[in-house]
């Protein structure tokens, strides 16, 4: 369970940055566009958050002889060990 000082910490901070970036524009006489820009950033992150997300889209790739990763570290490392056992002999 979360802290109650953790909430308003968090409370504090949220509001100091709604207060920071709706004043700034004010008192650096920022242009109309910087609404415009904010409105439409704003917009598209509740569009992303609100959007579905469907983990199981993706298809997973599956083999019959088991994960290839793991296959090919095994090779590299027999190819490793032939080189080692190379250049002691020589």
């Amino acid at each position: 369970m979360s802290n109650v000082g953790e909430i308003l910490a968090f409370c504090g901070y949220a509001i100091a940055s709604f207060m920071f970036y709706t004043f700034v524009p004010f008192l650096l006489k920022v242009e109309w566009l910087y609404f415009v820009a904010f409105a439409l950033v704003v917009t598209g992150l509740i569009i992303y958050s609100k959007t579905e997300k469907d983990p199981a889209s993706a298809p997973a790739i599956e083999e019959a002889n088991g994960d290839q990763r793991y296959q090919l570290l095994n090779e590299d490392e027999e190819q490793a060990d032939d080189h080692r056992h190379d250049a002691t002999a020589s």
